[in-house]
């Protein structure tokens, strides 16, 4: 299994709560994968984690982004926070929609902003 790029895979599950809605699923990853995470369960997570909390509009243009193409995904159908991930994962602009010129935009920010918004996001209080 190819190991992440932006932090290690168990510091990453390390870091995820318990109780929260896939620490059950990445904790089975874990040992299913020999001490490595499933990038998508984490990315995932913190997808769900983030658009739940940034509802009350304290967003930065990272954040920006990835609440302008998760709603762009949701008007056309897609599951927003599957596309995401797979975006995220692979860097292959055909998982996210042309719709509203969402693929362009997500484009102008790099990757790791975007990674890094979700998981500062998702250790706020």
């Amino acid at each position: 299994m190819e190991r992440l790029g932006f932090l290690g895979d168990r510091v990453i599950a390390g870091y995820l709560k318990e109780g929260s809605p896939s620490f059950s699923a990445v904790e089975t990853s874990v040992r299913r994968n020999y001490g490595t995470v499933d990038r998508e369960d984490m990315l995932t997570e913190l997808l769900l984690s983030y658009f739940e909390k940034k509802a009350d509009g304290t967003i930065s243009e990272a954040g920006k982004t990835l609440t302008f193409v998760h709603n762009a995904l949701d008007k056309v159908g897609y599951d927003p926070i599957s596309q995401l991930a797979g975006y995220l994962l692979s860097d292959d602009p055909s998982y996210i929609t042309n719709r509203e010129n969402a693929r362009n935009i997500i484009r102008r920010i790099d990757r790791h902003d975007l990674i890094m918004e979700l998981v500062t996001s998702y250790y706020e209080k």
